[in-house]
């Protein structure tokens, strides 16, 4: 026996995975979302360290550039601008900060902090250099800043002229030695920025596998949703809408249903089948009595009005013999009979019977005439 198929079992089942797919959605744009932000994260991160190591670049070589000027020129602007940076705009200190706070501790951390050393380190030469030159200025002792006046000359150094203070100031910010203290700055600069790349390539490259795995899954989600799509489909038209179409035709044609479809409309096909056929033969019942006499089982006056004219204008032989209503002996039959194919018709058929069967109760009844 083939098993039925129930469309509420369908129904359930298409719901219950229909549900299922949509956390899965739901849950791969989670993660899709958390993967964008954690590439967003490392960009951010990228430009803003990018930009704290460039800072204490800056922050460097503008130290560098104040002194320089100074130690040329004398100018006390120069001066005030080197300390200015120093204890208000503090980029170096800045950079540092930043890197700390978006890596924490790390080696691109401890790289930068080795450049902002180097920096601290130069900053002696540079107070050294300045000093050699404030002392040529006339500035007041206690306009100088105080880092300037806690650094000790030599003898030697103490007693040059100004011209070769200057000289001497102007080499210690340019000489080999200093150039290359401030290479390695640049150099750990430099550094930190491949350590960043490096880091933000990773996290990136990291995001761009895990986005990959991503679509493959909603690849896969969205190809078990679209053959879900298309079983339902095949289901509902050949388990509902074609054994609806078939029902409507069976309607129009006055048969019973086949049984076919889904559990459901199969048990509604039987159900109105076995009403069809109750149907027709309650039909068939009320039919019979209606056409036929309950007594005889004959057919009666009303049915042979009905039929009487499908005899009339066919071509087959028939007669008519004529069952009285009234005056009937017990036991005696008196019949009048018309053929079809008699010889002088009369009005109608009948009438030619009753003209037989008159002729018959006139001479003697219980017999039977002809007309």
């Amino acid at each position: 026996m083939k098993k039925k198929i129930r469309i509420e079992k369908v129904s359930t089942w298409s719901t219950v995975i229909a549900f299922f797919l949509t956390f899965i959605f739901l849950g791969i744009a989670v993660w899709s979302w958390g993967e964008f932000n954690t590439i967003k994260t490392a960009t951010e991160q990228y430009i803003t360290c990018e930009d704290a190591t460039k800072q204490m670049q800056e922050g460097s070589d503008y130290l560098t550039e104040q002194v320089r000027l100074y130690t040329m020129t004398g100018e006390k602007q120069y001066m005030d601008n080197y300390f200015k940076e120093k204890e208000t705009g503090k980029k170096r200190e800045a950079s540092l900060e930043s890197i700390k706070k978006e890596f924490g501790e790390t080696e691109m951390y401890y790289v930068i902090q080795a450049a902002y050393k180097n920096s601290e380190e130069l900053m002696n030469i540079e107070y050294k250099a300045m000093r050699l030159v404030v002392e040529n200025t006339g500035l007041s002792r206690k306009a100088w800043p105080q880092e300037i006046q806690a650094i000790k000359l030599s003898y030697p150094e103490s007693d040059l002229s100004a011209t070769g203070k200057m000289r001497t100031a102007q080499l210690l910010v340019s000489n080999n030695s200093y150039q290359a203290a401030k290479e390695r700055i640049t150099n750990k600069c430099q550094e930190c920025k491949s350590l960043l790349a490096d880091t933000t390539r990773n996290v990136q490259g990291k995001s761009i596998r895990i986005s990959k795995e991503i679509v493959k899954k909603l690849e896969g989600c969205m190809a078990v949703l679209v053959a879900l799509i298309v079983i339902i489909s095949v289901i509902i038209r050949k388990l509902i809408v074609k054994p609806l179409l078939s029902y409507n035709q069976s309607i129009k044609n006055g048969e019973i249903f086949p049984v076919i479809g889904a559990a459901e409309l199969q048990n509604l096909a039987e159900t109105y089948n076995t009403m069809y056929r109750d149907i027709q033969e309650t039909q068939k019942l009320i039919r019979h009595e209606a056409e036929n006499d309950a007594l005889t089982e004959l057919l009666n006056r009303r049915y042979f009005d009905k039929i009487i004219r499908i005899y009339d204008e066919g071509k087959s032989s028939f007669a008519l013999l004529l069952n009285p209503e009234d005056d009937l002996p017990p036991v005696s039959l008196s019949v009048g009979a018309a053929f079809a194919d008699r010889e002088n018709p009369g009005e109608s058929i009948f009438k030619d019977a009753d003209k037989a069967l008159y002729y018959v109760k006139e001479h003697g009844r219980n017999g039977c005439s002809f007309y």
